[in-house]
């Protein structure tokens, strides 16, 4: 039977039977209060605050990683750690501190499907941010991570706060989540100023992930103005996926950001014994390598041109002597070829229908006594064959 005030107070239906499949109709059903509870909010900050920082901390590795494999496995663990560790489970935490007056929060449970939904988005949206932020710190790039978190936060936000269940019904405030959006991006983008520029300090980095922490929940518990329940005796049962209902309690919540922060810190753990110094060592080469390049090249500019004039015998005139003969007397029978660049010497041997320029070295074993040379026998022959 209807009130006096004509709104229907909870209780059973009157007909009973199973409830109707979707979304029932609100009708005039009971608004019902809000409260917060204090230590449930201050617990949903220091989660979120110890994700910041393993987060962070994971960062400031991501952006020395040089092997691509490692780089993007690094990535996705810090969007883990952003989207879940922190924003997911400051979330679900502070949805655990909601006390609705009239209904027993042991009866508030949420949709499987709809909650792992909304763990998903931030995950993937901070994946991505994290990931434009790397290459380049522009304003640009910063603007455009900010606009990634805040499609993951606000998605999260309003598909975590429609997943859950009980005597009731969620409802969402056209207006008010209109003015909640600008303030998530001004949270995101203080939040994309901080990982874009990395505090190098321990005590920066605590004093940087709390404000991250702040920010977070500044999206969280702003964006529950907009937020009103209603009771409904026959309760909201629309399932996203047919996984049923989770009763995904505050430490349940915590114990799963713990879990990201474990994994989290134990891959840099593994990056700074294992990663690190395979690439140090790869980096070292690598600067050997430089090194030798920077070397080569003057040597290299250096054979671009010729300190000194090359003089040159025909192999046949060489052949003909048959013996070693003065530079002066081949020189005034005109049998010498002078060379000034490389160029000329390249003409030289396309001149002789593709020939060579051969050197030869030979020994004194005295001041008037050498090896034999003997041009058409011999070594000289061997060689001149080849």
């Amino acid at each position: 039977m209807a009130s006096e005030t004509g709104l229907r107070p909870p209780g059973p239906p009157e007909h009973g039977g199973p409830p109707p499949p979707g979304p029932p109709s609100y009708g005039n059903y009971i608004a019902l209060k809000m409260e917060f509870d204090p230590l449930l909010v201050f617990l949903s900050v220091m989660v979120a605050s110890v994700g910041a920082f393993t987060t962070l901390t994971t960062v400031s590795y991501l952006f020395r990683v040089q092997n691509r494999t490692w780089y993007f496995t690094m990535l996705v663990q810090c969007g883990l750690g952003l989207g879940v560790s922190t924003i997911w489970a400051l979330h679900f935490v502070g949805m655990r501190a909601i006390k609705l007056i009239g209904v027993d929060s042991s009866d508030i449970k949420f949709d499987s499907g709809l909650t792992l939904l909304s763990a998903v988005s931030p995950w993937m949206f901070s994946t991505f941010a994290i990931h434009v932020l790397k290459s380049e710190r522009s304003k640009l790039r910063i603007l455009v991570a900010a606009i990634l978190l805040t499609i993951g936060i606000a998605s999260m936000h309003y598909t975590g706060v429609v997943a859950e269940r009980g005597l009731f019904n969620p409802t969402i405030g056209a207006g008010m989540a209109l003015i909640h959006v600008p303030v998530v991006v001004i949270c995101c983008i203080l939040m994309a100023l901080v990982f874009a520029h990395l505090p190098t300090s321990v005590v920066l980095r605590c004093i940087a992930c709390f404000f991250v922490a702040c920010l977070t929940a500044t999206a969280h518990y702003f964006g529950m103005t907009p937020v009103s329940h209603r009771s409904n005796p026959r309760g909201w049962t629309w399932q996203f996926l047919p996984l049923g209902q989770s009763n995904v309690s505050a430490e349940a919540c915590v114990i799963v950001s713990l879990f990201c922060d474990v994994m989290l810190m134990a891959s840099n753990s593994f990056y700074l014994e294992v990663i690190q110094v395979h690439e140090k060592d790869e980096m070292s080469k690598e600067l050997e390598h430089r090194k030798f390049v920077a070397d080569a090249l003057p040597l290299m500019k250096r054979c671009q041109s010729m300190q000194f004039p090359l003089t040159l015998v025909p192999a046949k005139v060489f052949l003909e002597q048959g013996r070693l003969v003065q530079h002066e007397t081949l020189r005034d029978q005109y049998l010498l070829v002078m060379v000034d660049s490389p160029e000329n010497a390249a003409q030289v041997c396309k001149s002789r229908n593709g020939g060579y320029i051969v050197f030869f070295s030979h020994q004194w074993l005295s001041r008037g006594i050498q090896i034999p040379l003997d041009p058409s026998s011999g070594i000289w022959r061997m060689q001149w064959r080849k």
